[in-house]
């Protein structure tokens, strides 16, 4: 394997320069065009294509990931972003939550280096960026807390992202119990991103998160319903992206399937999860996440870019009722408390 590691010093001189130029004319950007919305915008679901991301895309010489290939990426693009869109934070997550690109054994080097990028990232703009750390589920729990803590601790991150599926298992198996239960008593938030799963149907001409990631979020809060981890780690602070995929039109069906219980009292645990809205802005698809929530502050506005194409939060988030638009800021802080001191550090 190339050497993946990145210093935060040597990273932070190729982008630090750039940051700087930007950083005021995106300030003044953002707040030109911020929408009428409650409290800053925060982007609570963006993707970095780190220097790490680059080595192993260059490995292997594609740069496809689940049916897609990745865009590139960097500082002064994604500053950029910010100010055409009115965002005042974005908050970073690689686009390979379950470390896919690289081969097994080299897991743990590989999260330990796409971590020690983000934190650089978050370092080169202090307060326009926060980041969630990647762990390397598939090496154990034993590297997994290892990191988590060396991410947290040390490098000052603002929580972890968890992939859908560890291999062929997923999240809510048994074999991720000592993590989650770490994350519950940290009260660490971590956002749940779907991974394509490694034998799916093969529908020619869709990418395999088109149709496969909404399925995958499904299928992982199902496990997470009846593995009895949402009741044994009950301080979890799980953000499901893309809308929770399928899950709330098909809450009810998962629900019925315990005879032993109502179906809303064994839903319950559901509803009370926090979901984001990458990919997830069209009138229908926003109209379910809003009617299975109990409250409108469990939705984070989240862009997914670069992955897709630009769609400014104004525009949608202006047809809303007044009391539900801090899904536009006010939600996210909720969410990733760090995150309101790194607003306060912006230069």
């Amino acid at each position: 394997m190339a050497d993946l590691r990145m210093t935060r010093k040597g990273l932070l001189s190729g982008t630090a320069v750039a940051a700087g130029h930007l950083m005021l004319a995106s300030r003044a950007a953002a707040e030109a065009q911020m929408p009428s919305v409650a409290g800053p915008v925060v982007d609570a679901h963006g993707h970095a294509i780190t220097p790490a991301i680059e080595r192993l895309l260059a490995d292997r010489g594609s740069r496809e990931l689940d049916g897609r290939d990745l865009p590139a990426w960097d500082v002064a693009a994604a500053l950029d972003f910010q100010a055409r869109q009115g965002i005042r934070l974005q908050l970073l997550v690689t686009p390979d939550p379950g470390l896919a690109l690289a081969p097994a054994d080299e897991h743990p080097a590989v999260a330990a280096a796409v971590n020690d990028d983000l934190a650089a990232v978050v370092d080169a703009a202090p307060g326009r960026f926060g980041a969630l750390a990647v762990l390397p589920l598939s090496a154990g729990p034993g590297a997994a807390l290892a990191e988590l803590r060396r991410a947290i601790d040390r490098l000052g991150l603002d929580g972890v992202v968890l992939p859908t599926r560890v291999g062929d298992r997923p999240l809510g198996d048994a074999g991720q119990g000592r993590v989650l239960a770490e994350l519950s008593r940290r009260r660490l938030p971590a956002l749940v991103h779907p991974v394509a799963a490694a034998a799916r149907p093969d529908i020619p001409g869709a990418p395999a998160d088109t149709v496969e990631h909404a399925f995958e979020l499904v299928r992982c809060a199902a496990s997470l319903l009846y593995s009895d981890t949402l009741l044994r780690a009950p301080r979890l602070r799980l953000v499901l992206g893309s809308g929770g995929g399928g899950l709330p039109f098909v809450a009810g069906r998962i629900a019925i399937a315990d005879q032993a219980l109502r179906s809303d009292l064994f839903v319950r645990p559901l509803r009370r999860l926090t979901f984001d809205t990458a990919q997830c802005t069209d009138g229908a698809a926003l109209a379910s996440v809003r009617a299975f929530v109990r409250s409108p502050r469990q939705i984070l506005y989240g862009s997914d870019w670069p992955l897709v194409d630009e769609q400014a939060p104004g525009t949608w988030l202006a047809e809303l009722p007044q009391d539900e638009r801090g899904i536009a800021g006010a939600a996210a802080l909720e969410a990733f408390p760090s995150l309101t001191r790194r607003l306060g550090t912006a230069g």
